[in-house]
């Protein structure tokens, strides 16, 4: 039996995290929440759930000594991180893991030395990632030659940062790559009412690779669909290409010469119960390894590269 908690509930995507305290499971027990803000969520849960709330994860850490620990903030994740460590847990954490590349260091250190920690990338677990995954594997897309997102022009902050995580990871987990350059561009012209917000190249087998992360900068709206569109994802090949509405699970895929062919894929309302529920299966802490951490090295080393007027950089 493994013994959950969760910290943090002021972050908007928490909800990845709480299946274990929605819908009891065999092999997962919740037993604490912590949320020092957003009490009154941290209040209904714990009611609900009849588990302890508390206001820091120092408290919960000690009192209910978690076997795993989801971990929800939009930022100040590596010392939440690094305490659950220290108490013997396993961590499941929402990107960023880090803030600073010298925190992101520190937890690659405790990695390599056995510590498991999972990053939750919620765009991975769906039918449709994995779908882009299996045409290529077998070949109907041709070779990969880039990954592409379109973010709506009325998303901003937070939540552009989270997209960007998870465009990322998709584009690692297709390339394999662990390694790469990054750049920010700086002063890019719209192009077609888009703008150019972050640029990344790996090499695979031998082949260029790249992704890059598009604004729109006007309603971007879908014209089989009233509503906008905020999130859309090309898998590009030289033989084929998939295209992921990521709200609606709608997936476009047009390969070679052959007629576009549409596809419901469902939407992403539970994208990370895979991790659970694999982790479940098991029977054993999450996977872990450097690959956890590379969407969050690729967004801060974009970070560095802005702040250094678009100067590529190696992660």
């Amino acid at each position: 039996m493994i013994r959950y908690a969760l910290v943090g509930l002021s972050d908007p995507r928490h909800h990845v995290l709480t299946a274990p305290f929605n819908r009891r499971r065999a092999g997962i027990r919740p037993v604490a929440v912590a949320e020092g803000h957003a009490t009154d969520v941290r209040d209904r849960i714990a009611t609900d759930t009849k588990v302890p709330g508390f206001a820091a994860h120092e408290a919960l850490l000690t009192s209910t000594l978690p076997d795993l620990v989801g971990v929800a903030v939009p930022s100040g994740a590596h010392p939440v991180i690094t305490a659950a460590l220290d108490a013997g847990a396993g961590v499941l954490v929402l990107p960023p893991l880090a803030d600073t590349v010298a925190d992101l260091d520190d937890l690659a250190a405790r990695i390599a030395a056995g510590a498991a920690v999972t990053a939750v990338h919620t765009w991975r677990g769906h039918q449709t990632a994995t779908l882009a995954a299996e045409l290529l594997a077998r070949g109907r897309l041709g070779q990969l030659e880039g990954v592409a997102l379109t973010i709506g022009a009325e998303v901003s902050g937070q939540e552009r940062e989270a997209a960007t995580y998870e465009a990322v990871d998709l584009f690692c987990r297709l390339t394999g790559a662990e390694t790469g350059t990054v750049r920010v561009p700086i002063d890019e012209p719209a192009r077609d009412g888009e703008v150019l917000r972050l640029q990344a190249g790996a090499e695979v087998d031998g082949r260029s690779v790249r992704l890059e992360i598009w604004q729109t900068t006007g309603p971007a709206v879908d014209p089989d669909q009233p509503v906008a569109v905020p999130y859309a994802v090309e898998v590009i090949g030289s033989t084929g290409t998939v295209e992921w509405d990521v709200r609606s699970g709608r997936l476009v895929s047009v390969l070679g010469d052959a007629e576009p062919v549409v596809l419901s894929c469902g939407r992403p309302s539970r994208e990370a119960d895979w991790v659970l529920t694999n982790l479940v299966r098991a029977v054993t802490r999450p996977l872990t390894g450097p690959g956890a951490l590379v969407s969050t090295r690729v967004v801060l080393q974009a970070k560095e590269s802005e702040a250094a007027g678009g100067t590529l950089r190696t992660w």
